[in-house]
C-alpha cells in the first residue's frame, strides 16, 4: 500500500492555472468592480 497525503492528477486531466493566469483574472475582476 503506498498511501500519498497528497492527490496525483493524471497528465490527461486539467491542470491547474497558473499564477500568471490568476493574477490576469484579478485584474479583470478588479476593473470590472472600480467600474461599478
Amino acid at each position: 500500500m503506498d498511501l500519498r497525503p497528497y492527490v496525483v492528477y493524471p497528465p490527461e486531466g486539467p491542470r491547474p492555472p497558473r499564477p500568471e493566469e490568476l493574477r490576469e483574472r484579478a485584474r479583470e475582476i478588479a476593473r470590472s468592480r472600480r467600474q461599478e
